[in-house]
């Protein structure tokens, strides 16, 4: 009998542990979706605005031509719209780090990412004013992008690390030894993180330079593979070093096919990863039959911010499952919202 209800007692504790790890999200996982995503979709909305030649429609910052609400022709609205999303989507980042130290700061993985996306945040207002009042010169744009690309990265690591749970948790020594499938993998998607900032940053360096045009064909380059000019050789190093991003990818999948058995979703992420940088190829190739249309310069940078996202994602997650940082899942000491509590009361009880 004893036996029996011990049985009952492991199985009832799996249910609950297999039920933990299949949880909904929480209030505070839900919001972080959202602001990750409306981050992405601000991107999106910069390349919008810099494709139009809309930049420079609100000559002032942070109004729009001496008005909270301005009118004026689309450039003006485009601009303006992406100031509004912005305004919205800061305050969904502040509200994401009220949420952290509220939900979650026993957790540092949670907190510590969220709260430096505060910080990268404020930097990136900065940025967006001197977008403007510089007359958009090319270091500050890119400076502006990776500085996205940056608030991107650290609301996913730490929207990643709120879903993890102790049951989840691999021992880390095991994977390490003879450099195993997620080991492997993970340096690999670190190597496709890295590769894909620096192409997305020399991407942008090479539009906001007004290299774009310098290039007539695909994959040629004014049907040279080493073209005479600045703007023409700028061009081809970004392709060129997307080439090189297309192999560290591939690699990436390799690798992840290979532990497909052990760690199945690493594979799937890779996959993803693949993908998106298949059509980014395809469609930086559009760029160029369809002589750098509106919509394919978009859609350009859209599937570029999706990719880094992917990358990113990746890359985290391989990370923790080659045991490269600290539980993830491990809690600490509570601290106190309000640590002058505990205080006062002391004195008033020694009173």
């Amino acid at each position: 009998m004893r036996d029996r209800g011990a049985a009952r007692e492991r199985d009832g504790s799996t249910a609950v542990s297999g039920a933990v790890r299949r949880r909904r999200p929480s209030v505070f996982q839900l919001w972080g979706m959202a602001t990750l995503a409306g981050t992405v979709a601000l991107i999106t909305l910069g390349a919008t605005v810099r494709v139009t030649d809309s930049g420079l429609a609100c000559p002032d910052w942070p109004l729009c031509n001496g008005k909270l609400v301005p009118g004026g022709d689309y450039h003006v609205w485009i601009e303006w719209t992406h100031r509004l999303v912005a305004s919205i989507v800061g305050l969904a980042i502040v509200a994401f780090v009220i949420g952290a130290w509220r939900a979650h700061r026993d957790r540092a993985w949670v907190v510590l990412p969220i709260t430096a996306a505060l910080v990268v945040l404020g930097v990136q207002v900065i940025l967006g004013g001197l977008t403007v009042t510089e007359n958009l010169p090319p270091e500050i744009v890119t400076a502006h992008l990776g500085t996205a690309l940056v608030l991107v990265l650290l609301l996913t690591v730490g929207l990643l690390a709120s879903f993890a749970t102790p049951s989840a948790r691999r021992a880390g020594p095991a994977l390490r030894v003879g450099g195993g499938p997620a080991v492997v993998t993970a340096r690999l998607a670190a190597a496709t993180l890295v590769s894909v900032l620096a192409l997305m940053l020399v991407g942008s360096w090479v539009s906001g330079s007004e290299a774009g045009f310098a290039c007539g064909g695909w994959p040629l380059c004014n049907d040279s593979l080493l073209p005479a000019g600045d703007r023409p050789a700028l061009h081809m190093a970004h392709r060129y070093l997307a080439a090189g991003v297309g192999l560290v990818v591939l690699a990436t999948m390799i690798a992840a096919w290979r532990g497909r058995r052990t760690e199945p979703r690493l594979l799937l992420l890779a996959v993803v990863v693949g993908a998106l940088y298949l059509a980014q190829v395809f469609i930086g190739a559009a760029n160029i039959w369809t002589t750098l249309t509106e919509w394919a310069r978009v859609l350009h940078v859209a599937v570029a911010a999706s990719l880094w996202l992917g990358a990113t994602v990746l890359a985290a997650w391989a990370a923790e499952r080659a045991a490269w940082v600290p539980s993830v899942a491990r809690t600490g000491p509570r601290p106190s919202l309000r640590p002058w509590r505990p205080r006062m009361a002391e004195r008033r009880a020694n009173d």
